[in-house]
């Protein structure tokens, strides 16, 4: 119900608590899975290995996701994701941290 970037007054759309709650955050990590693993069908899926192929190879698949997603801005605990395996596990577990949640 909010139309993008037209919000009703200069201080936003009101229900912080309605965007930023346990049950939310846990359906926009499964939306996220569900995307990235195409469980809705392989027309539905996100492949983050396609936008990465556009990228220098020479850096590990989660350094890449990593920068895509969260923009290089990141503590250094979040680094401990695997950097190697599917691409689309990777993204998903990047989409999981709350780093991701909160940006």
């Amino acid at each position: 119900g909010q139309d993008l970037y037209h919000p009703p007054t200069i201080a936003g759309w009101t229900g912080g608590p309605a965007w930023i709650s346990r049950q939310t955050i846990a359906g926009r990590i499964n939306l996220a899975r569900a995307l990235f693993q195409g469980i809705a069908g392989p027309e539905t899926r996100l492949d983050p290995a396609a936008t990465l192929a556009h990228q220098p190879p020479d850096t590990p698949v989660a350094e890449r996701l990593l920068h895509l997603m969260l923009q290089g801005d990141m503590p250094d605990p979040i680094r401990s994701i695997p950097a190697t395996g599917e691409p689309a596990a990777i993204a998903a577990a990047i989409a999981s941290l709350p780093e991701y949640q909160m940006s």
